[in-house]
């Protein structure tokens, strides 16, 4: 048997059947298009930040009398901190409420599903996700590229202020603790001192 090593059979199948071919080619561009210019365009605003470790805030690392090198960025649980924050109906409510999203995505406020609905939509748009270098990536999707942009910032800046806000109560209730301990250290040295006088 020989093996032939032409193309001219395929190219007596492409020109016996060119007309099928080239409708199927129109028909399949023409849908293409047609899709394309139904399909709304989407945006995507996309920030990504480090976690940060809560030293920085402690009193030794202020004022510089740290007795251990300065860790900058956050370990695991913080960054995992970070993205419960973000994945919190916290934010999503703030970002629901700052941007007016009901009016924004047509959302009937009446309704009385309208809160799902609207959380709904949102988290098909918003993405949280950490990344293979232990940053915090969040992207936000929308038709409006502007809105889009001011949304990612907008999360990006309240989960910062929102992390702060528990490392400062962390710090306050470990200040309250110490204020505990030193009240009741401060009553014992008053003991042993009456004690002591009426020795």
């Amino acid at each position: 048997m020989e093996q032939k090593d032409s193309l001219l059979g395929v190219l007596q199948t492409l020109f016996k059947w060119k007309r099928p071919i080239l409708i199927a080619t129109l028909v399949a561009a023409v849908g293409s298009a047609i899709i394309v210019l139904v399909i709304p365009v989407y945006y995507q605003a996309t920030t990504i930040f480090y976690a940060a470790s809560p030293d920085l805030a402690s009193p030794e690392a202020i004022f510089g009398e740290a007795s251990e090198a300065m860790e900058y960025y956050g370990e695991d649980e913080d960054v995992d901190r970070v993205l419960t924050i973000a994945e919190s109906s916290e934010l999503a409510e703030y970002l629901i409420q700052r941007f007016n999203l009901y009016e924004h995505y047509e959302i009937d406020t009446t309704d009385w599903k309208a809160p799902y609905k609207v959380q709904e939509k949102l988290s098909k748009l918003y993405e949280v996700k950490k990344t293979k270098y232990d940053a915090v990536q969040l992207s936000v999707e929308d038709q409006d590229k502007v809105l889009a942009a001011e949304m990612a910032n907008a999360a990006r800046e309240r989960i910062d202020s929102v992390g702060q806000k528990l490392v400062k109560e962390s710090q306050a209730k470990l200040l309250r603790t110490y204020e505990a301990n030193i009240a009741s250290k401060e009553d014992q040295l008053r003991v042993l001192i009456d004690s002591l006088q009426r020795v």
